[in-house]
């Protein structure tokens, strides 16, 4: 079970600019795993099996964005509640992707998944979902450079985190 912080971006990108856009947004961040060679065995048999998926993910947390119906001229509660929504959605529709993979493999069931990702969500909605909303607000007010300097950041800081917990790993 991995994490990563295309979340940010998948869930912005279906606020703001809908389903197609959130489901190219979620397909494209699977193609970092053809980069990545050496840690996968069979890269491009990954990269055709997760990325609809991920795209569908993206896909829904736009139709559920979209539900919301915010605009660009929107208050910031109503921009909160889409991304609430789209995260809400992103999360779901990933769990049942995974679960029903985990099911079809033989290699776990609900209860583990549960067990396994329930504290990320618990922890991760909260947490996140503000930092989209203030993105929306961010590009609607200023501009798309805004976003991209907190994105920076954003991936900067989640790089930073990733190798602390690496360093930790190896210290242990």
């Amino acid at each position: 079970i991995e994490s990563s912080v295309s979340f940010l971006p998948l869930v912005f990108s279906a606020v703001v600019f809908g389903p197609l856009a959130a489901g190219l947004v979620a397909g494209l961040a699977n193609l970092v795993d053809l980069y990545d060679c050496r840690r996968y065995p069979n890269p491009y048999l990954r990269v055709a099996v997760y990325t609809p998926v991920r795209a569908l993910t993206g896909v829904a947390a736009g139709l559920a964005a979209g539900a919301v119906g915010a605009t660009p001229d929107s208050t910031f509660a109503l921009i909160f509640v889409a991304s609430l929504a789209a995260a809400t959605a992103n999360h779901f529709a990933d769990s049942a992707f995974n679960v029903l993979t985990l099911i079809a493999r033989g290699t776990g069931s609900l209860a583990s998944y549960a067990r396994n990702v329930g504290p990320y969500m618990i922890v991760s909605l909260p947490l996140y979902v503000p930092v989209v909303a203030v993105l929306v607000v961010g590009y609607e007010t200023y501009s798309m450079w805004a976003v991209t300097v907190l994105l920076a950041i954003g991936l900067a800081l989640h790089r930073l985190l990733h190798l602390l917990g690496l360093a930790l790993t190896v210290s242990h």
